[in-house]
């Protein structure tokens, strides 16, 4: 850490500040990773259940 700094409660604020941003930054990133993962989870899903019917079923419901 930068001695500079010592004794300065301007420091301290700017420190407080950039590992807030960091955090926001990090959290959005894991939000996004999050969306992600649910809507490949959600096509799968949707997949896995064309499996489970009968070839045809949907063209005989029309």
């Amino acid at each position: 850490m930068c001695d500079r700094a010592a004794g300065q409660p301007e420091a301290l604020n700017a420190f407080t500040k950039t590992i807030a941003d960091l955090l926001s930054a990090e959290n959005k990133q894991w939000l996004d990773g999050t969306a992600q993962a649910n809507a490949a989870i959600d096509k799968l899903d949707e997949q896995l259940s064309q499996l489970g019917k009968p070839k045809g079923a949907d063209v005989a419901a029309n």
